[in-house]
């Protein structure tokens, strides 16, 4: 329900609602930016539900009937049991985080500061790039399914590494089209990523400790590096005088860090041994 729900209220929130509801400017900014989050509510009633109605995975209820869940502080296991999960899925979570802060927020600002182009434009260029996302998402899914989830999410990164350099040569010719093109490409590509990193993060850590593992390595990822991209990035074209290029090594930095990430993470998971509750070793699924 995130990767799903992410694109449409992006869209209703920066474009549909308050630009029928809000009656001015004044409006918008007193009440009208309210309204997207209120409708929100729907979603997360709807994501209760369905969350209520999902059955837990087979090697979970294996390892609850053998009695080897961490009853105390499953969060201390996973930094102990499994630290290079740990790393591994933390730098894996990268892009995930990043693209968001980087693409809604510093080039929201960068166009509209120093690339001098009208906000109310380069806001319908990102609410293209939610609809672009709704639809990468679910090829993202279609194909993972095909083909399997590592091979998906390193072809969506794959693509986003390689056209780092005319995403940035665009934005340095200033040229909005080929910007807007550039930007759809390469959101898209790491929403193909984005879409199933979730279950591929999942299968990572052991069962036992999974939904500790999961949300440890997210959310230290996202307080150490991909909350801070925005800030970074744009530290990054201040102190460089305005070089798009400069920028461009730090997603670049970025997209590969995440891409060591994956990579390690499929080899550790590949790797590692599943015990069932008559005692034999099986290996974990291959994400």
């Amino acid at each position: 329900m995130g990767p799903a729900g992410v694109p449409d209220w992006f869209a209703v929130g920066n474009g549909l609602v308050p630009a029928r509801w809000a009656p001015s400017r004044r409006g918008l900014f007193s009440w009208g930016w309210r309204l997207p989050f209120l409708a929100s509510v729907i979603l997360i009633v709807v994501g209760i539900v369905l969350r209520m109605r999902v059955a837990e995975s087979e090697e979970f209820l294996e390892s609850k009937r053998a009695g080897n869940l961490a009853e105390k502080a499953p969060a201390l296991l996973v930094f102990t049991k499994a630290p290079l999960i740990l790393i591994f899925a933390m730098l894996a979570s990268i892009m995930a985080i990043s693209i968001s802060y980087f693409t809604n927020t510093f080039m929201l600002a960068w166009a509209t500061g120093p690339l001098g182009f009208d906000r109310q434009v380069i806001l319908n260029i990102l609410v293209g790039a939610s609809v672009v996302q709704f639809f990468t998402q679910l090829a993202g899914g279609y194909l993972a399914q095909r083909f399997g989830r590592t091979r998906i999410i390193l072809t969506g990164l794959g693509i986003a590494l390689a056209f780092t350099v005319p995403y940035f040569l665009a934005i340095q010719m200033g040229h909005l089209v080929f910007i807007a093109a550039m930007v759809y490409v390469s959101f898209g590509s790491i929403c193909m990523y984005f879409a199933v990193f979730s279950t591929f993060l999942a299968y990572a850590f052991p069962a036992n400790i999974r939904y500790s593992g999961m949300s440890i390595s997210y959310q230290m990822c996202s307080a150490l590096i991909g909350g801070s991209t925005a800030f970074v990035a744009q530290w990054i074209l201040t102190t460089s005088g305005n070089n798009p290029w400069a920028v461009a090594v730090y997603y670049a930095a970025l997209t590969i860090a995440t891409i060591i990430g994956v990579i390690g993470l499929h080899i550790v998971s590949s790797r590692r041994p599943i015990e069932t509750p008559d005692g034999e070793l099986n290996a974990a699924p291959v994400a």
